[in-house]
This record gives C-alpha cells, sequence and structure tokens, in this order.
C-alpha cells in the first residue's frame, strides 16, 4: 500500500494497525468462518522518520479469475452458466453476511472464482483491509450485495 496521506501515515504510526496488518488479519477472520481468501504469509510495514511510508500485504497466489472475468466469460461462451453463477454468488454472499462479515469494496473484480475447486470453494475474497465484523442490518447487508450491477 503506497501514496498514503500525511494524516493516515500518522495514524497509522502511533498505533492504528496498517492497512497491510489489516489486510492479514482480516485474512485470518475470513479463514476462521470458512470463508476462502488467499492463505496468508505476512505483512511488512516500512517506517521512515517514525512515519509509515509504505506497507506489503504478502500472500500466497490463488488460481483463479475474477468473477468480472468468469461473468464476462459466460456471457460470451455459456449464458446459461451465468444463472448457476448468480445463484452460487447469492448464497455465498449470505453465508458471508451470517458470519456478521461485510467486505467493504465488495466488488466484481474482489472476489476470485475458481471454477475447479468444490461449491464451498467457489469464490474467495480478496483486499481485504476494509471487512468489518459483527451486526449486519438488513439494509447494510442488501447494499452490499447491490453494489454489482448484474444483469
Amino acid at each position: 500500500f503506497k501514496g498514503m496521506y500525511l494524516a493516515n501515515r500518522i495514524a497509522y504510526s502511533i498505533g492504528i494497525p496498517s492497512k497491510s496488518q489489516k489486510s492479514y488479519q482480516n485474512a485470518e477472520l475470513l479463514l476462521s468462518h470458512g470463508i476462502s481468501t488467499p492463505m496468508n504469509v505476512g505483512w511488512i510495514d516500512c517506517y521512515q522518520y517514525g512515519l509509515l511510508k509504505e506497507s506489503y500485504y504478502i500472500s500466497l497466489l490463488q488460481p483463479g479469475k475474477t468473477l468480472a472475468e468468469v461473468i464476462e466469460f459466460f456471457e460470451r461462451h455459456d449464458p446459461p452458466s451465468k444463472q448457476w453463477l448468480y445463484h452460487e454468488l447469492a448464497a455465498f454472499t449470505v453465508n458471508l453476511h451470517r458470519a456478521g462479515l461485510y467486505h467493504g469494496d465488495y466488488s466484481l473484480t474482489n472476489i476470485l472464482v475458481n471454477l475447479d475447486t468444490g461449491a464451498d470453494r467457489l469464490f474467495s475474497l480478496v483486499d481485504l483491509n476494509r471487512i468489518r465484523s459483527g451486526h449486519l442490518p438488513y439494509r447494510t447487508r442488501l447494499r452490499n450485495f447491490s453494489r454489482f450491477k448484474l444483469s
């Protein structure tokens, strides 16, 4: 994570977890709830003059394509499978929310799809620094899912 505003660099330097640390911790949280995400390796925070300068989250490479790429492929080559994919995505999203987890950037590019795995590992979440946990009001859950603009 580069290009942080000075205020964020100061905040991350005085005790607020960096984006890379939050990504690492959120991956552990997802995995503890049985939700797939690339396996953690670690995080590195680099400081200069006592301020966070750069921050790196490291994970293993996870096979798959983004949800956006898979939807585009199905639209061109296998339109009936798109409905199956949407059904599976809805079930995945419900499970995520039932676990009390909310992805602050839940988008077609932050969900990986691996069609070679079982249905329980079909989807995998990335870009994890804005995941929250706790009670999720119904409207929040709907808003999270409505970002997709699926047809």
